[in-house]
């Protein structure tokens, strides 16, 4: 009696379940060995026939024969009837088997790790100041920071060194079906094109079906309002994100579409015991990971972490999972002809300070999902797009014409934004992987400098307060340390000198443009603390005072090798004149401050200026007249050990940090030689495509980056004080070479741009190397300042000769001030200046314009509010400026002035 029967009944890949769009197979066994017989399985397909499929012979054991059929791909959801049939040589049928069925289920994406999709490469960002979520070009969450804008002392990535580290989510993707298989959103059947909301974080993808007539606008966003929302006067979680999916139609029929979310998830890290949990009563899939202990504390994670993921009340969710921490969320969606239809997605985290804490969803995640299905989300995002407009609103802002200016500079600065933490005052380095989602002191403290003047006073005065909350972590060695978790605790202890000498000067600086003198009496411990170190009253073998040669040895500005670096002693020398002129502000013993100031200038005129010869101070470069980057430095990178043999002087080469003692730390006037011929050394160096003279630093594409700007700034300081207009147009051509290699959103950097026609890797660069640099420039090239304890505001542009108008607008603690400098004629200038004092405010005006040979005398037009003055203009020839002083009165005033000018 012949047999026939299903040995395997239909199955997916690797044995899984069959999936939308994939191959399938199933096997047949046949008894007994028979010559010429045929095995056909016979399938249907939501009971329509789908035809005959042949098996094919695998291998006969123990009087059995065995055959393979390979099932072509089913659309999603299908329902599949089938059986075997077994024909002699004759075409009878000898046996078939009963009929089996199965579900089609949905299919996963593919390639979906943005590290081998080039175009993938996560650029944008979104956030509210305390939760950070990196956005590809598709829409594609690809991770979340949180319970801060980056890492928590109790949150550690999985692969921190690699730019594929993540957080919580590995990647969360929306994808469509309608007959065949699901077509996720990182896959090339989709076309993207990407911005933001202008004024916010709130990112727009669009993108098209190249197959179809559909159409997808997606928003992306952290909530952010204010008040913050509530729901039964239960206070939310930060860290909610939504994303909006308003899925477009444009052909003449009505369609019945499969909406699906892909979620990878890695809460914490995926180390311990995280949980992905789908809960029927709320519809919503949990990802959570409850923590567990070590003894080495950096490697716990001493807190509970949850996230709920959750489409909005409209339908039906179905979950299928795929992997250990793999589902996907599906509903059916109805989208009328040449209509549109919403789907709202929530993805809410809650954190918790302790291990295994089970109240963590009842308390903060439920009354999350609750809101969100019971709120009106179209006015969430409206309201998050007002309070960004609310916050962006007392910015700086650079005005010029037919420019990508302005655009370049908010983008940059609310770039800026999103990595400050608005609870605990620290700043984040970077987002491009977990190592750099961290606070480094340097870092912070030139984004409190930078932010500080483009109109966030309150960011940096946390930034102080945040540096004085970590200090003495360590009462032995005392210093900052290189890098610390959102929270403060410590991360990498390595002594680079400049994360302590900064404080001071920074804090000068801030106080100064504030007038918030009670800082000084606050910070003072601080300060102290920082002038030990940096007198070198402290015990580490890697932080010490070198005599012979009258600098300071330890880590360098690029974190590789311990050495007497150029940068970190400048900022010696910075931070100790600061602090001296702090303890003199304060009365303090004034022994200290002259003992503080003589070490600074023995540092400067002794350790650095000093000509380079062996064994002797000095940093200045005999032969090229360039300042060389460090002495003494250890050849093995992270070594602090001092061995002779192991140190080796450094090539006379220059290094970005040179352009430092000019700008920011105005140790020398622009003009010094041995600045100008290492700004020629460090053109050299970027013109060699090899980069061969560089054996101390790798130029990796964003230092390349940040040195780029750094030089146009430097250029621009030497424009204005001498009145060049060739160092104007270079310091302009070289913003233009970074702005080129901007990605779309204008958040990373397209390191081959201009060598092909072809995609290029991004690269996401930190919030030091791009974006502060970029708002330092503008800031100075619009070249508003306040001194507020000298109750003087100095107007100092550079004004080029490119554009047709120019002007800033900043606010200060006196009010606000802007004012717009236009070419009217060809010999006729106008200048608009406005203001809304409280008090009266001494004006130094200094405008520099290179494009103009002289200057007649000028008027006054169209004066209101009653201020008529005119002051006595002074025109300096040898550097085409502008020169005048008046007192502005308090008030709300506008005036404008004419003059007339003959172009070179």
């Amino acid at each position: 009696m012949h047999t026939t029967w299903i040995e395997s009944p239909i199955q997916g890949r690797h044995g899984g379940p069959i999936r939308a769009g994939q191959w399938s197979f199933v096997v047949i066994g046949t008894h007994p060995v028979q010559v010429g017989q045929t095995v056909d399985l016979e399938l249907f397909v939501n009971e329509q026939p789908y035809g005959t499929l042949p098996a094919y012979w695998l291998e006969n054991k123990s009087g059995n024969s065995y055959w393979h059929v390979p099932v072509p791909p089913i659309g999603i959801n299908s329902r599949i009837r089938y059986m075997a049939i077994t024909r002699g040589e004759n075409q009878q049928v000898l046996s078939q088997t009963h009929m089996l069925q199965a579900i089609v289920r949905p299919n996963p994406p593919r390639n979906m790790e943005f590290s081998q999709v080039v175009q993938h490469v996560p650029e944008g960002l979104v956030g509210n100041r305390q939760a950070t979520a990196r956005v590809d070009s598709r829409s594609a969450t690809q991770d979340i920071y949180f319970p801060s804008v980056a890492l928590h002392s109790s949150v550690r990535p999985s692969e921190g060194d690699s730019p594929q580290s993540r957080t919580h989510f590995r990647t969360i993707v929306a994808g469509f079906a309608e007959t065949g298989q699901i077509d996720w959103l990182g896959e090339p059947v989709w076309e993207s094109r990407q911005r933001y909301e202008p004024g916010t974080a709130v990112l727009r993808t669009v993108l098209s079906h190249r197959e179809g007539q559909l159409r997808l606008l997606v928003s992306d966003m952290a909530v952010m309002t204010d008040p913050w929302p509530e729901y039964e006067s239960e206070s939310l979680t930060p860290g909610l994100f939504l994303k909006r999916y308003q899925v477009i139609n444009d052909a003449d029929h009505d369609r019945t579409l499969i909406f699906a979310i892909y979620v990878h998830a890695e809460t914490n890290g995926g180390i311990g015991e995280p949980v992905l949990s789908w809960l029927d009563s709320d519809e919503a899939l949990v990802a959570s990971n409850a923590g567990h202990g070590h003894s080495n504390r950096k490697l716990a994670r001493d807190a509970t972490v949850s996230f709920v993921v959750a489409l909005d009340g409209n339908g039906e969710t179905s979950c299928e999972p795929v992997g250990p921490m793999e589902t996907m969320l599906t509903r059916n969606i109805f989208v009328p002809a040449r209509g549109s239809a919403q789907v709202d997605l929530l993805i809410a985290g809650s954190f918790s300070n302790h291990q295994a804490d089970t109240t963590i969803f009842g308390s903060t995640l439920r009354p999350a999902l609750k809101w969100f299905r019971a709120g009106n989300m179209e006015k969430v995002e409206q309201a998050t797009i007002r309070a960004w407009q609310q916050l962006l609103a007392g910015q700086s802002r650079v005005t010029a014409p037919n420019s990508t200016f302005a655009e370049t500079l908010e983008r940059s600065g609310i770039a800026a934004l999103l990595h400050c933490d608005a609870n605990f005052g620290s700043i984040a380095s970077g987002f491009d992987r977990g190592l750099n989602a961290y606070c480094r002191p340097r870092e912070a403290i030139f984004t409190a400098e930078c932010l500080g003047r483009f109109g966030f006073p309150g960011i940096s005065r946390k930034v102080f307060e945040w540096l004085e909350s970590i200090r003495d972590q360590n009462p032995y060695y005392r210093f900052w340390f290189q890098k610390y978790s959102m929270d403060g605790k410590p991360e990498w202890e390595t002594p680079s000198i400049d994360q302590t000498a900064l404080i001071p000067w920074a804090l000068d600086r801030h106080v100064r443009r504030t007038g918030e003198t009670a800082l000084f009496g606050t910070l003072w411990p601080a300060v102290q603390q920082a002038a030990d170190v940096m007198m070198g009253r402290t015990r580490h073998p890697g932080l010490q005072w070198e005599p012979e040669l009258s600098l300071m040895r330890s880590s360098g500005m690029w974190d590789l090798r311990f050495g007497c670096h150029l940068f970190g002693n400048a900022a010696l020398v910075a931070g100790l004149r600061a602090s001296a002129g702090i303890a003199e502000f304060l009365g303090q013993d004034d022994r200290s401050a002259a003992e503080w100031r003589s070490r600074a200038d023995e540092i400067l005129n002794r350790g650095i200026l000093g000509t380079f010869r062996g064994d002797g101070p000095g940093l200045t470069d005999p032969e090229k007249g360039h300042l060389r980057p460090a002495r003494r430095l250890n050849r093995r990178v992270g070594h602090w050990i001092r061995a002779e043999q192991t140190e080796f002087e450094e090539p006379n080469h220059a290094d970005p940090g040179s352009l430092g003692l000019c700008v920011p730390l105005g140790l020398l006037p622009s003009d010094d030689e041995r600045l100008y011929q290492s700004f020629l050394a460090l053109v050299a160096d970027l013109n060699d495509p090899k980069n061969s003279a560089n054996a101390y630093r790798t130029l990796r594409h964003d230092i390349q980056v940040l040195t780029r700007l750094w030089m146009a700034r430097y250029c621009l300081r030497l424009a204005h004080d001498k009145g060049s207009i060739e160092k104007l147009r270079q310091a302009h051509s070289l913003l233009d070479e970074v702005i080129e290699q901007l990605g779309p959103l204008g958040l990373g950097i397209l390191t081959g741009a201009g060598q092909s026609t072809e995609k290029k890797p991004m690269m996401i660069p930190g919030v030091w190397s791009l974006h502060l640099q970029v708002i330092e420039l503008f800031t100075e090239l619009g070249g508003l300042h306040y001194d507020a304890l000298a109750n003087r505001l100095s107007m100092r542009p550079c004004v080029p000769d490119s554009l047709p108008a120019f002007g800033m607008r900043s606010s200060f603690p006196f009010g606000d001030f802007r004012y717009q400098i236009q070419q009217e004629s060809r010999q006729r200038y106008c200048l608009m200046m406005e203001w809304e004092s409280t008090t009266t405010v001494t004006l130094q005006a200094d405008v520099v314009t290179p494009a103009t040979s002289h200057a007649g005398k000028w008027q006054t037009l169209g004066d209101r509010d009653g201020y008529s003055h005119t002051p006595q203009l002074y025109w300096d020839a040898a550097r085409h400026a502008l020169k005048w002083t008046e007192t502005l009165p308090a008030g709300r005033h506008r005036v404008t002035r004419e003059w007339q000018g003959s172009i070179t």
